[in-house]
């Protein structure tokens, strides 16, 4: 009787040790597609967010590329300004000297038409 006990105890176990192993089994490939799942959503979360920083970098140098060509506009615009404004001065204080600097300039420019 004792070794009857035992062999059913054993069998018992080792009925018990098959559905053990094939809950493991079956928590491990839930778990692995669960994981998968995840990688896949993070792949995709990375790939919208690279786009969009790619997006805005573009948008952000397209900004600071307007920014400066006004402000390259206004520092021209501030240069013609200053120009002018010598040149009118000097026309007001002595015509003679006027007369010289647009000569000089007149020289200037023929020449930088030459070299283009």
């Amino acid at each position: 009787m004792d070794t009857t006990i035992a062999f059913i105890v054993s069998v018992l176990m080792w009925g018990i040790s098959i559905v053990i192993a094939v809950v493991a089994i079956w928590i491990g490939k839930a778990a692995e597609r669960e994981t998968r799942a995840s990688y896949e959503k993070l792949i995709e979360s990375l790939a919208v967010i690279g786009s969009t920083i790619s997006e805005n970098q573009k948008q952000l140098l397209d900004t600071q590329i307007g920014v400066l060509s006004e402000l390259k506009v206004i520092q021209e615009e501030d240069f013609d300004q200053r120009v002018t404004i010598m040149l009118l001065q000097a026309l007001i204080d002595d015509p003679k000297k006027f007369r010289k600097i647009m000569a000089e300039l007149q020289s200037l420019a023929e020449r930088n038409q030459r070299n283009n």
